[in-house]
């Protein structure tokens, strides 16, 4: 997999989601980790490839269950994260599964 992109918006975006309004590099540093940690894990639950870009500073339900999975991981809950969001993930993986077959059937012609 590519290396995961976590701009300076993206985090601003994020903690404005979870209601954090103080610095504290220490904790800037834990969301990025959780931030890092939601991509691999959401490109996971997606299905997609090494190849597929997927952009998560972009609204859309990408972001939408990135800014939530942080939310869980900072409750120390991200094992109810997959039950609570199962719908808005299999939406995103049929997305990124039909994208995969089209990019297949391009190679092959």
């Amino acid at each position: 997999m590519s290396e995961v992109l976590i701009t300076e918006e993206l985090v601003k975006y994020i903690k404005d989601f979870v209601d954090v309004n103080f610095q504290d590099a220490s904790f800037d540093s834990k969301i990025r980790g959780m931030i890092e940690d939601g991509i691999v894990e959401l490109r996971s639950y997606f299905g997609a490839s090494e190849e597929t870009e997927i952009d998560f500073s972009q609204p859309g339900k990408e972001r939408m269950l990135l800014k939530n999975y942080v939310l869980y991981a900072i409750n120390k809950m991200t094992d109810e994260f997959y039950r609570s969001y199962q719908r808005e993930i299999t939406s995103v993986r049929i997305k990124y599964e039909t994208l995969g077959k089209r990019e297949d059937n391009n190679e092959k012609e």
